[in-house]
């Protein structure tokens, strides 16, 4: 359980990088339209995280932005709730 743990710490970590990194690149709110960079889809990928084509035929970097985060709380979400179990019926 304890490599588990460790494991979606680092997966976290990662993931916070990843965002930091796509918020970078987003310079001002019209940016957020721009296709993704291509390390970025990539490295998304690589953590299981995939988004489909937009109507104009392209990954933008606010869906990729929107993708990443929304990882990363469902899993900072499981990591907490596995840290701190309910306590049942008492």
């Amino acid at each position: 359980m304890m490599e588990n743990k460790v494991n979606a710490n680092a997966l976290i970590e990662q993931l916070i990088a990843l965002e930091y990194a796509i918020r970078q690149s987003i310079a001002v709110r019209e940016d957020q339209e721009d296709d993704a960079d291509a390390s970025h889809l990539d490295t998304a990928k690589s953590y299981g995280i995939t988004v489909t084509d937009d109507m104009t035929g392209g990954i933008s970097k606010g869906d990729l932005l929107n993708a990443v985060q929304t990882e990363l709380r469902k899993l900072q979400t499981n990591t907490r709730d596995a840290a701190n179990p309910a306590s049942g019926d008492a």
